[in-house]
């Protein structure tokens, strides 16, 4: 089993995320939702849009390599439990609110003493 996606454009890549959690081996489409879960050459394949070619052979290694396969769907498995989680997710955005608090706060002050 595999997921493939070939896209021109991608928002969230909520299906990719859901076939990376189950350990599926993924090619998708080097567009800006997918290439924030996948890494070409490291947990899946990235081809280029539009480019049937570089899908065939990606799909052609796919087929080739199991071993490669399994291991590219356990690193896009572990890639979704590490970034992707809950806590680590929760985590990244208290440090955004954080951040943006101290910056309104110094923002405020600056203003109030000129």
């Amino acid at each position: 089993d595999a997921y493939i996606q070939p896209s021109r454009l991608e928002g969230l890549a909520n299906a990719t995320m859901e076939a990376a959690a189950v350990g599926l081996p993924i090619i998708t489409t080097d567009t800006c939702g997918q290439r924030e879960v996948i890494q070409s050459g490291i947990n899946g394949w990235l081809v280029a849009p539009e480019n049937p070619s570089a899908l065939l052979a990606a799909l052609r290694e796919l087929a080739g390599d199991e071993a490669r396969a399994q291991k590219y769907g356990q690193a896009a498995r572990d890639t979704i439990k590490q970034d992707f989680n809950p806590t680590t997710q929760a985590q990244e955005l208290a440090g955004i609110l954080r951040q943006y608090s101290l910056r309104r706060t110094v923002n405020q002050t600056l203003t109030a003493t000129h």
